[in-house]
C-alpha cells in the first residue's frame, strides 16, 4: 500500500507532515466509527483504520531503514 496515496499527500512531504496527516485521518475514521451504529459501516471503517495503521507502520520501518543505510554509508 502506498502511504502517500492513503493519506492523499504530496510526494515531497516531510515525515512530520505524514505523521500529522496519519493522525488526522485516523481520528476522522475513529470519530465516524463512534457516531454510527450500522455494523457494515463499522467494519468498513475498522478496515480503513487497519490499512492505514499497517501502511504507516511499514512506511516508518522503511524510513528508519533508509536512515540507517545512510548513516552506514557516511561512516564508510
Amino acid at each position: 500500500m502506498n502511504m502517500k496515496a492513503l493519506l492523499q499527500i504530496d510526494e515531497g512531504a516531510s515525515l512530520n507532515e505524514i505523521k500529522k496527516a496519519y493522525n488526522g485521518k485516523r481520528l476522522v475514521y475513529l470519530n465516524e466509527k463512534k457516531s454510527t451504529s450500522a455494523k457494515p459501516r463499522i467494519r468498513l471503517l475498522q478496515d480503513k483504520i487497519d490499512r492505514l495503521d499497517y501502511a504507516y507502520n511499514e512506511y516508518i520501518k522503511l524510513v528508519g531503514a533508509e536512515k540507517e543505510e545512510s548513516a552506514k554509508n557516511k561512516n564508510i
